[in-house]
């Protein structure tokens, strides 16, 4: 029911530590929910500006809008670090990513009731384009890492 972000710096010693999956939850306003699930994901330091270093392979129901975002440095609207020449991503869409030039998703972008919004805001909501396109904010987004599983053996008595 609220927004909470645990940090740079603690998601890059968390994801510093071992190796460590990304799950993603969306959820529209017809409760329809659909996940991407990456089987790596790793961020850098704060030298590196955060750069998502790891993103693995893809498995889910959503499609993968994250891939673009690979090897880029975090972006804020004071630290314009995306390859777009034209405009800071993070001011013009108004959330702090990995944004590329400029972006496949967004899901630091503007809570927008109701979830479709107009062309006139495109982006700026929080979008997973390969679901429901840059113009549609969800009700819920979450992204969740985790150690990654290993192979444990079963011992049988």
């Amino acid at each position: 029911m609220d927004e909470y972000f645990l940090g740079l710096e603690k998601i890059r010693a968390l994801t510093a530590l071992e190796p460590h999956e990304l799950y993603i939850h969306l959820e529209d306003f017809d409760d329809t929910i659909k996940h991407a699930k990456f089987d790596e994901f790793a961020i850098g330091n704060e030298e590196d500006d955060y750069a998502m270093n790891a993103l693995g392979k893809y498995s889910g129901t959503a499609g993968d809008s994250l891939r673009s975002h690979r090897k880029m440095k975090f972006s804020t609207y004071d630290r314009d670090n995306d390859l777009e020449f034209n405009r800071n991503c993070a001011f013009y869409y108004l959330g702090g990513w990995w944004y590329n030039a400029c972006l496949d998703s967004n899901l630091n972008g503007q809570y927008m009731p109701g979830g479709k919004y107009e062309e006139k805001l495109f982006a700026r909501g929080m979008c997973w384009r390969s679901w429901r396109g840059h113009n549609y904010g969800y009700r819920i987004t979450q992204m969740l890492i985790r150690p990654k599983c290993r192979n444990v053996p079963v011992i049988h008595h």
